[in-house]
């Protein structure tokens, strides 16, 4: 660790989702951030506390960017205080007149945060170099010798599992096609990018996936089979190898999908999230990409994977939440809306979750779409927008299935149903019922429903719970 304090930064923006997530994102590197809800605000703040660097929005009511930046001259020199300003702005003539007034740089919405960081980190080296304050972070805090690790075909992990090829990369950790040395077998080796190895946050994290995975045992959820850490710190995760496509690549390649094709994919789904959620287990990032359709044994069986940000119910009130520093958990795209503004939630907002991919099935499109796909305005959607109606973009949906979809849409987390009872309920809608295959390998089978109901039959008002096949 460097033993240099750490540098604070004022976020200023008028949108709270704004500069929560903001402020998330710069904890997460390291940074000490304050906020400030308008321009008042911000020139109290200053006032107040020591500040390294400014990230001010240029347009807010009252007292705009511009005035704030007047002010902060007034007092502070741009060597002394960087101003870095965030606007949507596009005209050469706000941009001339910000830099007239002393800011020392821009950056443009919807922000691309690693120019943004890359940018703060820059104007604190100026600001160091002629000052002598503070010296900024170094991205590679905390990582030790890890980030000189590389991991090519012929690498061997803890002398039994050699690399065979990359096959996936995500925020947090690359996956491998791997070989069992001694069972000459192939595994899925999930290994902690090397950059945020030494985060013990992260650590925890990955730990937890593999505790989770193993107590969830579900034939529907991925199946880990080892875990360890090699004596080079780098922590790895061994699973099953998944041989097939994500249900982000069917969607991408075929559009909009048959709703019974809908019903194949996500009541197995359903199923292993009633059993987790029963276990006070809840995933927080469903999407397309975390659903797997694996052709095993000549058969298609739906596989939930990435269970390393699910969160065990009984953690939801604890501060040492396993967030990675701060950071929103989950995409903001399925999220549901108590997560975005940071309220108590429950498996609901796993259903929320499944609702938008149900409609995102059908439609072949998100209900809600961002023109620029900024993630700060795609969860303003989630939180205060009207999704269109699942018919004006497919008329052959029924009225029935539309309602599901709704339901498992509403903002309102008490109005979903759960994830066994939307099971149910989507398996009337589409007119099917489903049986476990009898070799209870995960495998669902569908046959056509002997009596039709309305979904808003009051039969259906209570809770249903779609029991779990038997673990293997």
């Amino acid at each position: 660790m460097l033993d240099t304090p750490q540098p604070t930064v004022l976020v200023v923006d008028d949108l709270e989702p704004a500069r929560n997530m903001l402020r998330r994102l710069l904890n997460r590197e390291g940074f000490e951030v304050c906020t400030a809800a308008d321009g008042p605000q911000a020139i109290e703040s200053i006032a107040r506390q020591p500040v390294d660097l400014v990230l001010l929005d240029m347009a807010m009511p009252g007292m705009d960017g511009l005035e704030v930046l007047r002010q902060i001259r007034h007092d502070h020199t741009a060597a002394d205080l960087p101003v870095i300003i965030q606007t949507a702005y596009t005209k050469r003539e706000n941009m001339i007149e910000a830099l007239e007034i002393g800011a020392n740089d821009f950056v443009s919405k919807p922000i691309d945060f690693p120019v943004l960081l890359a940018r703060i980190h820059a104007q604190l080296r100026v600001r160091e170099a002629k000052t002598g304050s503070i010296k900024p972070l170094e991205v590679s805090q905390g990582v030790a010798d890890a980030s000189s690790v590389e991991l090519r075909p012929g690498a061997v992990i803890a002398n039994r599992y050699e690399i065979l090829m990359q096959i996936g990369a995500g925020n947090f950790a690359s996956i491998y096609r791997a070989r069992h040395l001694a069972l000459d077998q192939e595994v899925a080796v999930k290994v902690l990018r090397a950059e945020i190895a030494g985060r013990p946050d992260a650590l925890t994290r990955f730990r937890a996936e593999a505790t989770l995975a193993r107590q969830l045992n579900h034939p529907n959820a991925i199946t880990v089979l080892d875990f360890g850490v090699t004596p080079r710190g780098l922590p790895y995760l061994v699973m099953e190898l998944l041989n097939g496509l994500s249900l982000f690549d069917v969607i991408e390649r075929g559009g909009p999908m048959e709703p019974r094709r809908c019903a194949e994919v996500l009541l197995p789904v359903c199923r292993v999230l009633a059993d987790a959620h029963e276990q006070g287990i809840i995933h927080r990032d469903l999407k397309p990409s975390n659903i797997y359709l694996a052709k095993m044994n000549r058969r298609e069986v739906v596989k939930v994977v990435d269970f390393g940000i699910a969160k065990l119910c009984t953690e939801l009130t604890t501060s040492a939440s396993l967030t990675i520093e701060g950071s929103w958990i989950g995409t903001p795209a399925y999220m549901a809306p108590e997560r975005l503004q940071n309220g108590p939630y429950d498996g609901r907002s796993d259903v929320y979750s499944l609702g938008i991919m149900l409609f995102e099935m059908l439609s072949g499109r998100l209900p809600y779409v961002s023109d620029d796909d900024d993630p700060v305005a795609m969860a303003l959607m989630h939180v205060n927008g009207v999704a269109p109606r699942l018919r004006s973009l497919r008329a052959d949906v029924s009225a029935d299935l539309e309602t599901v979809v709704m339901r498992a849409m509403a903002k309102d987390a008490a109005l979903r149903p759960r994830a066994g009872e939307l099971a149910e309920l989507l398996a009337h809608a589409v007119g099917v019922e489903w049986v476990d295959s009898p070799d209870q390998t995960g495998e669902v089978v569908l046959r056509e429903a002997r009596e039709a109901r309305p979904v808003d039959d009051p039969a259906w008002k209570r809770t249903t719970v779609v029991k779990s096949a038997p673990k293997p």
